[in-house]
């Protein structure tokens, strides 16, 4: 209840106390002014405020509360969302049809059949065209007026979701497969699928489908599809397509505007993956304008502030990083509680990394404790990478003595345990070289990374090279900082 209380805007607050607040006293309207004015919910003070016999009753006073709210937002919002509208407007009719007043009925479910056609809300049709029927039924002065057109709209509805159903599903399927191999290569089994797919019906018409919904589905099919092939540019063509059928019908994109910042994420992964950083500051600027505008996606927002310290990071702009993006990132995932998901855990990550970089040794190892805080899944999945990181950092800060001794209970452990991540003992290993042979740590280098275009490639190789830590072993070779390594990699590229 609080949590919702806290939820609740300004002009939602103001909407509850006027149309919703009962009269002075009321145990309700009190209930509501007490957490209101809550920081943080505590059970006893509200009890103490409450009196006696409110607090004995504070289970039942909060459930009754909670309605009470869900109840005013529901009203409050009912003009502004179109799902709202569509689903109060079917509750009216419903009651214009109890009530005998056929006519009203009809001429409501016109306006409402309108409506679900412009935002191709199939299901909601289905529910008008069934209405529709009864209608046609119980008015005299439409019997023996063929219902045929009703049945054809009916199946056309049925036809749309059919189709956008047949795409999702192909399109989540491929959404598993890329899940599963994460940053590991796609297997022959997973080209063959995606070959077979393909060449199969669904996708050997050459015209698109008529709706806007399947389209949409159909793009992200062939986005998936051309992606695992490895074919780049075709699966960008068709992330570029979704957008622009958002772009091109703008009351679709207001209403389903979820979809709409999701199909702009995607878009934005391409244009980071393929270092198109003006294509991608572009597309930033426009999704945060629109995201900004709908309170309820507010954070989605953080995916791209997170877009932009990638497109930072791989242009070498690590003051701006610290200076501007930190701040506002660190802020954002505490806000969200998301700083324990998995977004939180690369950002952490990256503002590490940065900090390894620029020196900063203290702020990049406190970064990199945050993996203690995440889910075990995740600390799970993580936990190798973020030790490399840390071992980086303490190498790199000369904490040689306390690098060897965090070394040797994970060489015991890796030598122990098979893993499926070879990279891990080979560069456990290595780090074991450089603190043995302090005076040749050129030369290990430059052998590492002569084993390291042999090696077996893992998704831990390919968070490596994500990362560009490839540079730290670089500089190492040439006897450069990172920093210095960095921004000469930059130039070359």
């Amino acid at each position: 209840m609080h949590r919702l209380v806290v939820a609740m805007s300004p002009a939602e607050k103001r909407y509850f106390k006027v149309h919703f607040g009962q009269s002075e006293g009321s145990v309700l309207t009190e209930l509501f002014d007490i957490v209101n004015g809550l920081k943080e919910y505590d059970e006893a003070i509200v009890k103490k405020r409450l009196g006696k016999q409110g607090g004995r009753h504070l289970k039942v006073y909060k459930v009754q509360l909670t309605e009470l709210l869900l109840k005013t937002l529901t009203l409050f919002h009912s003009k502004k969302n179109i799902g709202s509208k569509i689903r109060i407007g079917l509750e009216e009719v419903d009651i214009l049809m109890d009530k005998e007043l056929y006519d009203l009925a009809a001429e409501r479910l016109d306006k409402l059949k309108k409506l679900c056609e412009t935002y191709q809300e199939y299901p909601f049709l289905i529910e008008i065209i069934n209405r529709d029927l009864r209608l046609n039924h119980i008015q005299y002065e439409k019997i023996g007026a063929s219902q045929m057109p009703l049945y054809e709209a009916l199946r056309t509805c049925l036809t749309h979701l059919q189709e956008q159903l047949d795409y999702a599903e192909a399109a989540n399927n491929l959404l598993d497969i890329n899940r599963a191999r994460s940053m590991s290569t796609y297997t022959a089994e997973d080209i063959a699928y995606c070959q077979q797919l393909l060449d199969s019906p669904l996708l050997k018409k050459n015209t698109e489908p008529t709706s806007l919904r399947a389209r949409l589905a159909r793009n992200t099919l062939f986005t998936f599809l051309y992606s695992i092939i490895g074919d780049e540019a075709r699966s960008l063509r068709y992330r570029e397509r979704s957008v622009l059928l958002f772009r091109q019908n703008q009351a679709y994109a207001q209403y389903h505007s979820f979809d709409f910042l999701n199909t702009l994420r995607n878009l934005l992964n391409s244009y980071l993956k393929s270092h198109q950083f003006v294509e991608a500051e572009y597309l930033i600027k426009e999704a945060i304008a629109f995201a900004d505008k709908h309170a309820l996606y507010r954070e989605q927002l953080v995916y791209f502030h997170y877009a932009r310290l990638v497109s930072a990071y791989h242009q070498n702009r690590f003051d701006f990083i610290i200076n501007e993006l930190e701040p506002h990132l660190v802020e954002q995932l505490a806000r969200y509680h998301i700083q324990y998901d998995r977004i939180g855990m690369i950002i952490w990550l990256y503002l590490a990394i940065t900090h390894i970089i620029q020196n900063d040794h203290r702020q990049a190892q406190q970064y990199l404790r945050q993996l203690e805080e995440a889910p075990e899944e995740l600390r799970t999945y993580f936990q190798p990478f973020f030790t490399i990181v840390a071992f980086i950092s303490h190498y790199t800060s000369d904490e040689h003595i306390l690098l060897s001794n965090l070394l040797k209970p994970r060489l015991r452990q890796a030598a122990k345990q098979k893993t499926e991540l070879p990279f891990y003992a080979h560069i456990l290993r290595f780090f074991k070289k450089l603190i043995d042979q302090p005076f040749q740590a050129d030369q290990l280098a430059q052998q590492f990374i002569l084993q390291l275009e042999k090696m077996e490639k893992d998704a831990l190789v390919g968070m490596f090279y994500y990362f560009r830590l490839e540079n730290w072993l670089l500089a190492l070779a040439n006897r450069r900082t990172l920093t210095e390594e960095m921004l000469a990699e930059h130039k070359k590229t």
